[in-house]
């Protein structure tokens, strides 16, 4: 950000001659606007070490002298030459200027800001001075770029003016880019205390000023001595004030809430002197606030956004280096580099406020806590000239990437691109996948079209067959620079299978750019679905895949009434999965079989603490009764869950090349009658742990190295018992005989060669088969 604390234009004048310009692009489309337009093979990264160049030439606006081993007046210029997007530069009290030198729009009187259109056409907004000292107005210029080197300056709009004595400065801001090109420039009206805002189009379209919100801030004066930025989310406008306050507005929200960043700070007599909004991962983000007051007070400090009162010295993390005080770091500017660290300037001589010794550059990494200074080639080191108000490390260093007038398209369909022609992806669609493009074009297009060619495909051959098929509309969502579109639903695909071949065209006013790509659509699926078990004599009945379609009943709801036989209300004993139907289709095949019961709320949310088995089987389910999955825990549990619970069993089949799919449905327990034991009934054939003694113990969950098993035999059952584990493909890791003998038994299995995961075993013993999960460490 550039800091504006200027009384008079000669002022103002004078020491545009000891800014420094230090030109970079941002770290990517997230970073804050002021994306002025360095190309790629010619932008500083600003890594601490080899990313500043050794050798700045000067365009000579404001004249100075230039001294060895300084970057400082005259301003510079990054790069020199540009051998086909024209390339700006600006320069407070200087204007704009393309790399050859040309000046192509006129010194802005507090800053430009420039902003890229397509087609050639690009924009400067900027506080101009018309009457000195009593005329300000905020305007945007019309660049046209057509000859690179000669950029010519085709309108000057008028937003806003005002009458107000220029010590007064406006501040001005221009928020990130958005998905459809446009721009939001936000500007302060200091005579009518007001945050206000205008919307410039990627084709140039300039809407009316909006009126935001009031910020009157219990008399502050917004003077000479502030600056403004949007957070890279669009979401806060921030901007400091000449009483030592930073003062975020979520512009977002609908009540504009206003929050003064800088009240944490220590010391009085405070003036921000600069300031950077930092994302930070996990959400919590930072802002960086260089400042200055009295008693000798001042240094580097930053908020955090979930706790603004309360503000950090960055030095309690980060070491001081040795040859700095904290004083010395409350008079630079800071801007965050496309490596996403901090840049910043050290005053040798604090607090003398007409010192203009040079000063060191340097890099906060913000990831290792580490500040270090800036050098070309890793060497030598890179000073700043300092003015009288501290030092200026102008909007170039971050702004967002270059953004090129030109289009260069891609897509994919379904995640995959035609890379390496004349070979043609197959495209495999699973249990009814949509068919879907995502492109990106690398600029802005104002239009863009979409035809499909339908063919055959053998080997890497397309034969077309039939007619070109065209769209109308705008299927692509003119104007962009990409996006998705579901090229199955709009071309009517449905289960076709075979060659297709998709050309997308877009146009940016200057010309059309397509890209077309060939693919081979084949088509695996599942047909698969089950019934459940109802209660009494109903028949089986189907799935409920909505937890609200579950029928109520009462609590005394008797067995002869109607209740029962609706779908999703099942008896505690004969709970039980019927008649699954599998069946392959296309070049699908099953791996293998997975079924689980849990315990969801009435959203269909899953229960903490609540029930969950499942099982792992190379055949189909069939037929399975789920208290032999839960070891009877439907009747165990049946006072507690008629009636009131909700659970969710699901099928999953693994399959090849569509990974897991599933099928599921919502069920609850009636309540059996006026004793509450109605459906509490033997079931013959089912045996069920916790009945009769019938009961086994796998422990403990997750176990290392080795597990635990105990259960309980009978005197009738065979003199051996088996343990086995699958992985969760199915397959047999472990199998091993066990000794038992009437009454209490346990064992350890050893499982210490097994890799760690989650693994399904199997004790069968006592007649029955205890199955559950267990995860290995």
């Amino acid at each position: 950000m550039v800091i504006k604390k200027i009384d008079q234009l000669k002022q103002h004048l004078s020491r545009a001659a000891a800014i420094v310009l230090l030109s970079s692009v941002s770290f990517g489309a997230s970073a804050q606007s002021y994306d002025w337009v360095i190309p790629p093979a010619t932008r500083i990264n600003f890594n601490g070490a080899t990313g500043v160049p050794s050798s700045m030439p000067g365009i000579g606006c404001t004249g100075g002298t230039s001294w060895p081993g300084y970057l400082h007046a005259p301003p510079q210029v990054i790069s020199t030459s540009s051998a086909s997007d024209p390339a700006f530069d600006f320069v407070l009290g200087c204007g704009t200027y393309n790399l050859s030198g040309t000046k192509v729009a006129n010194a802005g009187y507090r800053n430009v800001f420039p902003i890229p259109g397509i087609c050639k056409q690009y924009y400067a907004v900027e506080w101009t001075q018309n009457h000195y000292p009593t005329n300000n107005q905020l305007v945007v210029r019309k660049l046209d770029a057509t000859n690179p080197l000669a950029v010519v300056e085709t309108a000057s709009v008028d937003l806003f003016s005002d009458q107000v004595y220029d010590a007064y400065s406006h501040t001005v801001a221009i928020a990130p880019i958005r998905f459809d090109g446009s721009r939001i420039v936000y500007f302060y009206d200091h005579i009518n205390q007001a945050l206000k805002s205008v919307t410039i189009s990627v084709n140039g379209t300039i809407g009316a000023v909006q009126y935001l919100c009031s910020v009157s801030l219990s008399g502050t004066t917004f003077a000479y001595q502030n600056q403004m930025e949007v957070s890279p989310n669009g979401k806060y406008v921030l901007f400091s004030d000449n009483n030592g306050n930073l003062w975020s507005i979520d512009v977002m929200s609908g009540g504009y809430a206003t929050t003064n960043l800088a009240a944490g700070l220590p010391g009085t007599g405070r003036h921000i002197h600069g300031f950077e909004y930092v994302p930070m991962p996990g959400g919590d983000d930072r802002v960086y606030i260089s400042w200055h007051g009295a008693q000798l007070s001042g240094g580097l400090h930053y908020v955090s956004l979930s706790n603004p009162g309360v503000a950090t010295n960055t030095f309690a993390t980060v070491t001081l280096p040795s040859t700095t005080s904290q004083l010395s770091w409350g008079y630079t500017e800071i801007e965050r580099g496309r490596d996403g660290q901090l840049y910043l300037a050290n005053r040798p001589n604090p607090p003398v406020e007409t010192d203009t010794t040079p000063g060191l550059l340097y890099a906060l990494n913000i990831a290792n806590n580490t500040l270090l200074p800036v050098k070309i080639n890793g060497t030598t080191q890179v000073y700043i000239k300092g003015g009288g108000n501290g030092y200026k490390i102008q909007t170039q260093i971050d702004g967002e990437t270059f953004k090129s007038y030109s289009l260069s398209p891609s897509y994919t369909l379904n995640g995959l691109s035609q890379n390496n022609p004349p070979v043609i992806p197959e495209v495999i669609l699973c249990d009814n996948t949509p068919m879907t493009i995502q492109f990106a074009t690398g600029g802005y297009f104002t239009s863009a079209g979409i035809t499909l060619q339908k063919g055959i495909v053998s080997g890497n051959t397309f034969t077309p067959q039939g007619f070109l098929i065209s769209t109308i509309g705008n299927p692509l969502g003119a104007p962009s620079m990409g996006g998705s579109v579901n090229v199955g639903q709009l071309f009517n695909l449905g289960n076709y299978t075979g060659g297709v071949q998709f050309t997308l065209t877009f146009n940016n006013g200057c010309g059309n750019v397509s890209i077309t790509q060939t693919f081979n659509i084949k088509r695996a699926g599942l047909v698969a679905d089950f019934t459940m078990k109802g209660p009494g004599s109903c028949t089986p009945q189907n799935r409920v895949t909505n937890i609200s379609q579950l029928a109520n009943s009462g609590s005394n709801t008797q067995p002869a009434s109607s209740i029962f036989c609706r779908d999703g209300w099942l008896g505690a004993v004969s709970v039980e999965i019927k008649q699954p139907t599998v069946a392959p289709t296309g070049v699908l095949t099953i791996q293998n079989y997975i079924l689980s019961v849990q315990e969801v709320n009435s959203s269909g949310v899953p229960v903490p603490g609540g029930l969950f088995r499942d099982s792992i089987q190379t055949t189909p389910f069939n037929d399975l009764n789920l208290n032999t999955l839960t070891n009877g825990w439907f009747i165990t549990n049946y006072t507690t869950i008629r009636n009131s619970a909700y659970f969710k069993v699901t099928l999953g089949v693994n399959t090849t090349p569509c990974g897991l799919i599933e099928r599921y449905s919502y069920f609850r327990i009636i309540d059996g009658g006026a004793g509450g034991n109605w459906w509490k009934q033997t079931f013959p054939g089912l045996k069920i742990g916790g009945l009769d003694k019938e009961t086994a113990q796998v422990y403990p969950n997750p176990a290392k190295g080795k597990i635990n098993l105990s259960w309980h035999a009978n005197s009738d059952i065979e003199s051996k018992a088996t343990f086995q584990l699958n992985n969760t493909l199915g397959k047999v890791v472990l199998q091993q005989a066990l000794t038992q003998q009437e009454g209490s038994n346990e064992a350890v299995v050893d499982v210490s060669r097994l890799a760690p995961g989650i693994y399904y075993y199997q004790l069968e013993a006592n007649g029955t088969i205890y199955k559950g999960k267990i995860t290995l460490l």
